[in-house]
């Protein structure tokens, strides 16, 4: 998959900026290590047509030791890796609200659970949403809101 046939879609207004929205990927866990593995593959085997990414994972104060060396022993090949292992107990919330922190205007977060699998397209897809809603608004600030099913 090539950016060419993604840039077709674009409409002339966000064309220009294309390399302008930067998107850091934040992920919260706690002890699920066979989700959390599918969803790290699944992130790892998506094509970001040479953008660079930041992931942020985030682990509860509780998380298991399976948990724990998964992430110790994962390696991203997309840019930087940040890990936050809480030392007192939060829970959902709280893990929410700390889970990404935006570095500029330009930068996006994507918050995911770690009992979700990603398509190895769903960057063209955030990067076009993000794109269309920043012409549309003119650079208001928006949010998506994506459920996904529990496995």
């Amino acid at each position: 998959m090539t950016l060419t046939l993604w840039v077709k879609i674009l409409l002339t207004s966000e064309e220009p900026g294309w390399n302008v929205p930067k998107l850091d990927v934040s992920i919260i866990t706690k002890d699920r290590p066979q989700s959390l593995a599918r969803l790290l593959s699944s992130l790892s085997k998506a094509i970001f047509f040479g953008d660079t990414l930041n992931l942020r994972v985030n682990l509860e104060q509780s998380s298991d030791a399976d948990t724990l060396q998964m992430i110790d022993n994962f390696t991203w090949e997309h840019g930087g890796m940040f890990v936050h292992h809480r030392v007192v107990h939060g829970g959902l919330l709280p893990a929410v609200v700390e889970s990404w922190y935006p570095h500029s205007n330009d930068t996006y977060g994507l918050l995911l659970e770690d009992d979700v699998e990603l398509s190895p397209l769903f960057y063209a897809w955030v990067k076009m949403s993000v794109l269309r809603y920043r012409c549309v608004l003119r650079n208001e600030v928006f949010h998506i809101f994506i459920s996904f099913p529990r496995l």
